[in-house]
């Protein structure tokens, strides 16, 4: 995949940071995806970016349709029951 977005939301739906990627490629194995060539935004809760990181991979995603995590970087959002 190219022109990588992924928006993180906490409990609120407040976006707390975003990662831009060039490009991304998942492991059907163990369902993580990897980032490559892109920058990590941690925004306040108005939305002004307060922290920039850079980097050339970024790994250990893993989605599915309730579940967003990135244990490296410290993303997570919980389902609505708490799980």
């Amino acid at each position: 995949m190219r022109g990588i977005e992924v928006t993180q939301q906490d409990a609120n739906e407040t976006i707390v940071s975003i990662t831009y990627a060039d490009s991304a490629s998942h492991n059907r194995s163990n369902g993580a995806w990897t980032f490559r060539d892109g920058k990590v935004s941690q925004l306040d809760p108005e939305g002004n970016v307060t922290e920039e990181e850079f980097f050339r991979q970024k790994g250990n995603y893993r989605v599915d349709r309730n579940h967003v995590a990135n244990r490296e970087l410290g993303f997570e959002r919980k389902d609505d029951d708490g799980s």
